[in-house]
């Protein structure tokens, strides 16, 4: 019985740790895709400005 509870204790604390560190990097991540996400708006804004100066300068 004593090593059934141990062995129990263990799983319980090496399952926090362990969801503690894919929490870690899954924030990671998402930070990573939001800065990604950020990028492509701006280069997406930058497409569209181009196209309107080109459009003025063809007027």
């Amino acid at each position: 019985m004593g090593k059934d509870k141990k062995y129990i204790k263990f799983k319980k604390k090496y399952k926090k740790k362990y969801k503690k560190k894919e929490q870690k990097k899954l924030k990671s991540l998402i930070i990573s895709t939001n800065n990604i996400v950020d990028n492509l708006n701006l280069i997406y804004a930058k497409i569209e400005q181009l196209k309107e100066e080109l459009n003025h300068e063809e007027k």
